[in-house]
């Protein structure tokens, strides 16, 4: 696991949680180029990422966006402000995260409130760039709050037309984009705890997609993402802390585009779940978690599809074994079972070599098991301004594989690490979609 602290995190100045992974050997960022643009994230070349709060999955149950394999808009993460640390897991890794992260995990860790402490930043830049946050952060008796407001805009900025020479202006590329995180802490006794997370952010952007020639003036995205969360913690002051946790994770996503005549897409992501994750010290070599998840997801799609309702549920369980002073191996095996897919165990293991005390090496395999998402299965023969016609396919079967990853980490000296790994990703059914131009010209595409 690659992990991002909170003092780097401050010592970069870096502005959002996006940028943190951009400086993340082995992360890559994909967008279209422009600040409102959907941004999702790779991970050992695949957009089949985990993204995770506090442990809490984020992703949707259909496509961000763009019929590519990505589930979640980096746009909708919370303010890096409530942020502790970031952790990078590539590849297959641990079965407690799912059997659907083929490039790996991305998870936030948020701050919990310390120090009695308000801080506010501003800063302006080209363009009519303003970015404002305020946080305010404080504990008394047996309770304590971190609490982070943001707001960031940007008017349409400028660009080098790369033909003329000419600097000229890119029609439709403002945007305006609100935030506001909430973590709440009650300690119960020396052992357990209540946290509460509250993650909320409101997106108004301009969409100004095309060719280099011909730009969308007019097309705009709207997007609102809430999430809430209790857990209880306890047995906090062993080496393996449990919880229990049950959230709401919702997602509204507006979108407006002229491109090929009026269109709007209009859809509502709301995902309930519960979870449970506990674990126990066997004997001086063995560390045994095991972890129980129920999710349902209910998607609307105006004009597409309404009303589709899909549930996991899952299990796991791993065992941590010390081989000696210097290897560790972790088996582990997970089981889920899919409201539309059936049930499907995917093992998983991963083994650690430590050289010295500066050197790691490892190897992490695992099994893939992931199925189709709504827009793959649902989407409804229609047409985007007569020119583009989209058509799901509910036949598609899920997707399976193996995926390997070995690595080594390498502490050079104070200052200078190296990091390096090699992935193999193998999938069967791998869903992707297809475009083809019928006799009419139109172009189809289903997956």
């Amino acid at each position: 696991v690659a992990v991002v602290t909170r003092e780097e995190i401050e010592k970069k100045n870096y502005s959002t949680v996006i940028d943190v992974l951009k400086d993340v050997n082995g992360v890559a960022i994909t967008s279209q180029g422009f600040a409102g643009a959907e941004q999702h994230a790779l991970l050992n070349g695949d957009q089949r990422v985990v993204i995770m709060v506090d442990g809490r999955r984020l992703n949707f149950n259909k496509l961000a966006g763009n019929y590519e394999r990505a589930t979640y808009d980096l746009n909708a993460l919370p303010m890096l402000d409530n942020v502790e640390r970031i952790e990078i897991l590539k590849g297959a890794g641990s079965a407690q995260y799912g059997s659907d992260a083929v490039g790996g995990v991305i998870n936030i860790i948020t701050r919990a409130g310390k120090q009695n402490r308000t801080t506010l930043d501003i800063n302006q830049g080209s363009w009519g760039t303003g970015n404002y946050s305020l946080t305010t952060e404080g504990s008394q008796k047996d309770w304590s709050w971190f609490v982070a407001a943001g707001k960031s805009h940007q008017n349409s900025f400028s660009y080098k037309n790369y033909r003329t020479g000419e600097v000229v202006k890119m029609p439709n590329s403002a945007f305006d984009k609100n935030n506001l995180t909430i973590r709440l802490d009650k300690k119960i006794n020396a052992d357990s705890s209540l946290t509460f997370n509250f993650e909320h952010v409101d997106d108004h952007k301009g969409q100004p997609w095309g060719t280099i020639s011909s730009f969308c003036p007019d097309d705009f995205l709207n997007s609102l993402s809430n999430n809430v969360a209790i857990t209880y913690n306890y047995k906090q002051r062993t080496e393996l802390p449990a919880y229990v946790r049950a959230y709401q994770n919702y997602y509204h996503y507006d979108m407006t585009s002229y491109s090929y005549g009026y269109s709007r897409s209009i859809y509502s992501n709301r995902e309930y779940g519960v979870e449970w994750k506990d674990g126990w010290r066997l004997d001086k070599n063995n560390m045994l978690a095991a972890g129980l998840e129920w999710r349902n997801t209910g998607i609307t799609y105006q004009m597409y599809y309404s009303d589709k309702s899909i549930t996991n549920v899952g299990a796991y369980v791993e065992d941590k074994m010390s081989l000696g002073k210097r290897w560790t191996l972790t088996p582990g095996v997970r089981y889920d079972n899919h409201s539309m897919f059936g049930g499907h165990a995917t093992p998983r293991a991963s083994l650690n070599y430590k050289a010295d005390a500066d050197t790691d090496i490892y190897l992490s395999w695992g099994q893939v098991f992931n199925a189709p998402t709504t827009d793959d299965l649902f989407w409804p023969y229609s047409s985007m301004g007569g020119y583009y016609m989209v058509q799901g396919n509910p036949n598609l079967k899920p997707e399976t594989g193996n995926t390997t990853t070995i690595g080594i980490n390498k502490k050079l000296n104070k200052t200078t690490s190296m990091k390096a790994s090699y992935f193999y990703s193998d999938l069967k059914d791998a869903i992707r979609w297809d475009t083809t131009v019928l006799p009419s010209g139109i172009y189809y595409s289903t997956p």
